[in-house]
């Protein structure tokens, strides 16, 4: 049985993506071609209220594709950037934000792949 050591395992990032319905497969796409090994898409639904969409002339549909993607620390920024340029999240129905996740357990760490100099 392998123990868990908390101690070896290095942080990780957590990319949360939030983008209209439709959109969450180019995200995980995009992710796995700057340094991310897949992603996991979730129906969403936004809840915001119809008058402040057309308030600020968004548009009125409330369905999502909710898209987490674990990252490594070394690759997170890429990620981001990547993610936030190919969806457009500044001229769009989008937001991508990162969650520090400090262990990780039940899976391989994407982190503990990597040895001591940071090489896969």
């Amino acid at each position: 049985m392998n123990e868990y050591k908390a101690s070896q395992i290095k942080p990780e990032k957590l990319i949360i993506t939030i983008v209209p319905k439709g959109m969450g497969s180019q995200v995980v796409d995009i992710s796995r071609q700057n340094g991310c090994r897949g992603g996991t898409i979730l129906p969403g639904s936004g809840t915001r209220p119809e008058s402040f969409a057309s308030l600020l002339g968004l548009a009125k549909n409330p369905e999502k594709d909710v898209v987490f993607s674990l990252v490594c620390y070394r690759d997170v920024e890429n990620v981001l950037k990547a993610i936030t340029e190919t969806a457009d999240l500044n001229n769009n129905e989008g937001i991508a934000f990162i969650v520090n996740i400090p262990t990780v357990a039940g899976i391989p760490s994407i982190s503990a792949t990597l040895d001591d100099s940071g090489q896969s």
